[in-house]
């Protein structure tokens, strides 16, 4: 009699431990689908613009040389998404087309040919000292045929931190725009260089999109 009910016993401890183990198991496996979908919906490179993600998928560097004797190189950075096109006239960026969303940042460097790692502030008074940017813009929903979206505003204060290991980028953007709404952003990837330094005439000439 005993026997049998210290086996009885031991068969339920058993099976409550493998009831334990497998909802242990299947805890486990929720969290990762979980985390794998929070993964899957979540961009990579992207811009955040009053609360929302739009994803971003390529940036370009364009440099202009020095505007000024006692100013650094301007080069400007540009971060688009996937809707955004491109178009290039011997090799040289001609014009955009498409509809998507992007950012736009004259920044200052001591290098004619990439940014220089740090973190880069918004000057008002247009310095042209390195580590800074004089000018930038947001653009949301935005028709680049037609010149017109739901978003498209200047910057009015913040940051945008750079740095470079080997030919890869990391660019994480913290603004505030000209109505008082927060952007952020975040790049990891190559910006194609575009060197304009011989053919500037003017700073009207710059934003081509």
């Amino acid at each position: 009699m005993l026997k049998s009910f210290m086996s009885r016993q031991n068969q339920n401890l058993n099976n409550m431990n493998v009831k334990k183990t497998l909802t242990a198991v299947l805890i486990c496996l929720i969290a990762l689908a979980g985390c794998k979908k929070d993964e899957k919906s979540s961009p990579k490179n992207f811009i955040k613009y009053d609360g929302k993600t739009y994803a971003i998928d390529k940036g370009i560097l364009e440099n202009w040389g020095k505007w000024s004797n006692d100013g650094d190189n301007n080069i400007d950075l540009s971060i688009l998404s996937e809707g955004v096109t491109l178009v290039e006239v011997n090799n040289e960026i001609d014009h955009a087309t498409g509809t998507g969303h992007g950012a736009q940042f004259w920044m200052y460097s001591t290098s004619t040919t990439e940014l220089n790692n740090g973190t880069y502030v918004y000057d008002q008074y247009a310095s042209e000292q390195a580590l800074t940017f004089e000018y930038g813009f947001v653009v949301i929903n935005y028709n680049f045929d037609n010149n017109s979206g739901d978003v498209d505003n200047d910057v009015a204060s913040g940051s945008v931190q750079v740095s470079k290991d080997g030919s890869t980028y990391t660019i994480d953007i913290d603004c505030i725009d000209e109505v008082g709404k927060s952007f952020t952003g975040h790049y990891v990837g190559l910006l194609k260089y575009y060197n304009y330094e011989k053919k500037k005439s003017s700073r009207e000439d710059k934003r081509i999109f």
